[in-house]
C-alpha cells in the first residue's frame, strides 16, 4: 500500500489506557510543527486492528489533533513521513520533555472546567478483580468516606468528566495505576496527591 502526503510517526497504539497514554502520546508534541496530513501508528497487537476505541478517540479530540488517526496494518509506503523523538516513556524519560510538557499544558483539554469535590479516592473495587487491585479496599474506601472523600471509578466517567473531577480537587488519592497518569496530565503544583503501591 501506498500513502501519499506528509504524515507523522506516531509510534505503537496501544489498547491498554495506561500504556496508551505513556507510550502512544510519546510524541505528539510536534504535532503543531510537523503540520501532518495524518498520524501515523502500528497497533502493539495485531490484533488490535486499525480501529481506534472510543477513549483514544476522546483523547485526540481533547487535544484539539483534528487530523486522522492512520493505524497501518499492512506493509504500506509513506511519501513524507516527519519522525518526532520520544518525548515521553516508561524509564528514564517517564518525566518527559520540557516540550511534551508545554504541549499538553497549551492543548490537552482546555475546555474543560473543574467540577465536583475537592477530595477524591480514585478506586479500583469494579475493575472486576482480574486488573490488580489491593486487599481489603473496600474497607480502605470507608475509611477515607468518612474522612470526606469522594469514592470515584474513572473507568465509568469520560474523559471529560475525570478531567473535570482533577481539575475540581485539592486532594488526591488512589492505588498506583492508569487512572493516576490521567491525573498527571491536568496536575497543578497546589494540588495535594498520594500514591499507594499495590506493586514494587
Amino acid at each position: 500500500a501506498k500513502l501519499a502526503g506528509r504524515h507523522m510517526w506516531g509510534g505503537q497504539m496501544w489498547a491498554h489506557f495506561g500504556h496508551f497514554m505513556v507510550e502512544s502520546l510519546a510524541r505528539v508534541w510536534a504535532y503543531e510543527d510537523a503540520k501532518p496530513d495524518s498520524i501515523v501508528f502500528v497497533p502493539k497487537r495485531p490484533k488490535s486492528g486499525a480501529d481506534l476505541k472510543g477513549y483514544q478517540r476522546d483523547f485526540f479530540q481533547l487535544l484539539g489533533i483534528d487530523v486522522p488517526i492512520t493505524i497501518l496494518t499492512d506493509p504500506t509506503e509513506i511519501e513524507e513521513l516527519v519522525v518526532p523523538g520520544q518525548g515521553l516513556g516508561l524509564g528514564p524519560i517517564d518525566r518527559g520533555t520540557p516540550e511534551t510538557h508545554a504541549f499538553f499544558h497549551d492543548h490537552f483539554a482546555r475546555e474543560v472546567k473543574p467540577a465536583g469535590p475537592k477530595k477524591l479516592y480514585l478506586s479500583r473495587t469494579m475493575l472486576g478483580g482480574q486488573e490488580g487491585g489491593a486487599i481489603l479496599e473496600s474497607l480502605l474506601e470507608e475509611n477515607l468516606a468518612a474522612d470526606g472523600y469522594t469514592i470515584i471509578h474513572p473507568q465509568k466517567m469520560s474523559l471529560a468528566d475525570q478531567v473535570a473531577h482533577y481539575r475540581a480537587a485539592t486532594h488526591v488519592i488512589g492505588l498506583d495505576g492508569s487512572a493516576f497518569h490521567l491525573f498527571g496530565f491536568v496536575a497543578r503544583q497546589d494540588q495535594k496527591a498520594a500514591v499507594i503501591l499495590r506493586r514494587n
